[in-house]
């Protein structure tokens, strides 16, 4: 009655000691179609699970953020292709883009592509603008700036303030002397702005000297910080201070809810399960001729670590979760491998001919 993952035991005289009176039950005994039925059942159990919370997802509303661009960082491929700010992305390469989430999705599977093609509009306007990207000279490093910041663009989203929320006992905020209610103005006499996330800039540099332009009580005052380091599993050293800041809230104008009836909930369902199963595919065959890196993995497991997050206050985002790990795994599942179910389907395929 638990939503957790399980293995079923399949009987088989193979590997079991099998009375005659259980002989026909056996998994060797049925027919290849009936053990192809067998083997099937995992990953369309999957499947099926992914598109019913959609269903159920989008009947009851699902809470996003429209994509409309804040800021154009200069020199980037989004700032060649003359995109501006203001301009509220609808679709990428004819697929509609009803909020960020699903923009980053579609990035994802045009690593290593050629072009994008984006249809904008400008505020106040439903004239839509087509502009192409060029991504010959685009370069993604999971591990040093986001999806969306790597192409230029900064769009309208819920933001870290840099005013501190608490200092956690013990650490390198503690000791460099910043308190609660601190707001930093200036990072090694840089101005803090979109492209220059305080946290990042912390990750950035363990161990490194980091002098502070700190407003306290409206005085100016200095101050020095050297993060602690720690090792990530992926072998990465990153800085971390144990200071947090406040999240500064977004404008109701800028958000959306997608709410269906039955019918074309399940529509949406449908085509949504669709895009996850075109993605995974997509990053796969790329993983396999080496245009996709490992390394540019964590985009969407950093998707799925956002949607656990989430969970704690916001079930709609936890049931996101659930169906995108359920349609990676039908997907995965049935990959032609040995020990996947694609491969003992290939296999009867085989022995079948």
């Amino acid at each position: 009655m638990f939503p957790l993952g399980g293995y079923v035991k399949i009987l088989d005289e193979h590997v079991d000691k099998i009375t005659s009176n259980y002989r026909h039950c056996t998994f060797n005994n049925k027919s290849i179609i009936q053990k192809a039925a067998i083997i099937s059942t995992g990953p369309i159990a999957n499947f099926l699970l992914g598109i019913s919370v959609y269903w159920i997802v989008f009947i009851i509303n699902i809470p996003s953020v429209r994509f409309i661009i804040e800021d154009i960082k200069l020199d980037t491929v989004a700032a060649i292709a003359n995109i501006f700010p203001g301009m509220e992305l609808k679709s990428i390469d004819g697929i509609k883009t009803p909020d960020w989430n699903s923009v980053r999705l579609i990035l994802m599977s045009k690593i290593a592509e050629s072009k994008l093609i984006l249809s904008l509009s400008l505020k106040g306007s439903d004239k839509l603008i087509t502009k192409i990207i060029n991504l010959t000279t685009w370069k993604f490093n999971p591990n040093t700036q986001g999806l969306l910041l790597s192409i230029g663009i900064v769009p309208v989203s819920s933001k870290i303030s840099s005013v501190i929320s608490k200092v956690l006992p013990g650490l390198s905020g503690e000791r460099s002397g910043l308190q609660s209610g601190d707001k930093i103005i200036s990072i090694n006499r840089g101005k803090l702005n979109v492209w220059t996330p305080i946290i990042w800039l912390i990750h950035s540099s363990p161990n490194k000297l980091l002098q502070l332009d700190v407003e306290r009580n409206k005085q100016l005052i200095s101050l020095t910080l050297i993060p602690d380091s720690k090792n990530e599993k992926s072998g990465e050293t990153i800085g971390f201070a144990g200071i947090q800041f406040l999240l500064m809230p977004l404008k109701d104008q800028y958000k959306i809810v997608e709410q269906y009836d039955l019918c074309d909930a399940f529509l949406q369902a449908r085509d949504k399960t669709y895009q996850l199963i075109k993605l995974t595919l997509n990053i796969i065959s790329k993983l396999i001729i080496g245009d996709f890196k490992l390394s540019n993995w964590s985009g969407p497991v950093s998707l799925a670590k956002s949607a656990i997050r989430f969970a704690e206050s916001n079930i709609i985002h936890y049931l996101m979760f659930i169906t995108l790990i359920s349609v990676n795994l039908s997907v995965v599942n049935l990959l032609p491998l040995p020990l996947l179910d694609g491969g003992r389907l290939l296999f009867l395929l085989i022995k079948k001919n």
